[in-house]
């Protein structure tokens, strides 16, 4: 992981592959810190950012939190055709957090 920051330290692939890792571990905080981070950076494939943070908010039942991530990575990934597998994964999970906010 080190390598990329310092390839391109602009670059959210860093900070969004130490978010993975601290979620993976159950650090919500610390998963959700290196998130923020990323979101501050450039690159492709960005809506991966904001479709992770909609899963940490997820598990944290912020129901609000997770539609907005949701909906800001459905709206970068739409029309990007290597983010294509995702637009289905992210219509899906608003639609399941639709019907569990009734």
């Amino acid at each position: 992981f080190a390598r990329l920051a310092e390839v391109d330290p602009d670059d959210f692939q860093y900070d969004l592959m130490r978010g993975w890792r601290a979620l993976d571990r159950g650090d919500l905080s610390l998963a959700e810190h290196w998130r923020e981070l990323a979101a501050g950076k450039t690159g492709t494939m960005k809506h991966l950012v904001y479709l992770k943070l909609g899963e940490l908010h997820e598990r944290r039942r912020d129901l609000a939190a997770a539609i907005a991530a949701y909906e800001r990575a459905l709206a970068m990934a739409r029309g990007t055709p290597a983010a294509e597998a995702h637009v289905e994964y992210l219509e899906a999970a608003l639609r399941r957090l639709s019907l569990r906010r009734r």
